[in-house]
């Protein structure tokens, strides 16, 4: 039991830890991680939150690059000699690798599968299936993405993959199939930017009314960015024009620019709106431009 109370956490607890202090907290994070490993070499679950720290803890975002580079090819490397048939391991190794090389290095895992050759249990099963479904769809192989989705959903039941279908069966084309399939995939746990993406899709496959379910709870998240002028657009060419007007006054409110979110706002009143409203978006972006001589010539064209 004492081992297992120095077993370390996973990776992320240690990044989230590190901010300023990065170069002390990550040596103590690897001592960690090396003394437990030395006494229980078999945990390669542990062995891969090792891997992924050191991927990670110094990764630059903004360059793609990470001092700790080699370091981490090595225990990757390492990795892979101490459990080369573990399918935790393997999945982990297709997850950084990139384009050709990791669709063939899955479609391989895949085979394995088939052919009862890797110690594949259930649980990772799924995972292969839904990563080689990704791949597929991304090379527009889309019976061959459905096929894959549907086996990953089959090995896997509280899997997610309705919307992922959704647009295969869109692409298909199969929109009955698709509209099914997305009908009930609005969930309030989605990101705004996934929320919008169903609705877009809602409106390709002509349900308005969901479309817009999603989107309201789109905009629920309120520290999220969403690019309402986007929606508007949405919503005007499936010609819900009273709605639209909603998302480019909301645009107004979050947008840094202020002249174009009111100058959109502008000619949208003045094609579908009242008057007033026109004269009051054209008050906003008025104010947002200081005034400024540009906008005289409009007034006295519209007003």
């Amino acid at each position: 039991s004492n081992a297992q109370d120095n077993k370390p956490r996973a990776h992320q607890y240690y990044i989230n830890l590190m901010g300023n202090a990065r170069d002390s907290l990550y040596n103590k994070a690897m001592d960690k991680y090396n003394n437990y490993l030395e006494r229980n070499p078999s945990d390669y679950l542990i062995s891969i939150e090792r891997c992924k720290l050191i991927e990670n803890a110094y990764y630059d975002i903004y360059d793609d690059y990470n001092p700790k580079y080699t370091e981490w090819e090595e225990s990757l490397e390492s990795l892979l000699k101490a459990f080369p048939d573990n399918s935790d391991v393997l999945l982990y190794k297709a997850e950084t690798m990139y384009g050709d090389e990791a669709h063939a290095f899955v479609e391989n895992l895949a085979n394995q599968i088939k052919d009862n050759s890797g110690p594949w249990e259930n649980k990772a099963v799924w995972k292969v299936y839904q990563k080689l479904a990704e791949f597929k769809s991304h090379e527009g192989l889309t019976k061959e993405a459905i096929l894959y989705g549907e086996l990953a959903i089959s090995h896997n039941d509280t899997l997610d993959m309705k919307f992922f279908l959704a647009q295969q069966y869109t692409l298909l084309p199969d929109k009955n199939k698709a509209r099914e399939l997305i009908a009930n995939s609005i969930d309030s746990t989605n990101s705004s930017w996934v929320l919008t993406q169903k609705g877009n899709l809602m409106l390709e496959l002509n349900m308005p009314d969901k479309a817009l379910e999603a989107f309201r709870m789109s905009v629920r998240e309120t520290n999220a960015w969403i690019d309402y002028d986007s929606l508007a657009k949405a919503l005007i060419e499936n010609e819900l024009t009273a709605v639209a007007r909603e998302y480019l006054a909301k645009d107004v409110e979050q947008s840094w620019d202020k002249s174009q979110a009111f100058l959109k706002l502008f000619y949208y009143d003045l094609e579908y709106g009242v008057p007033d409203s026109a004269l009051s978006s054209y008050r906003g972006l008025q104010r947002a431009t200081y005034g400024k001589t540009r906008w005289a010539s409009l007034e006295s064209n519209y007003f």
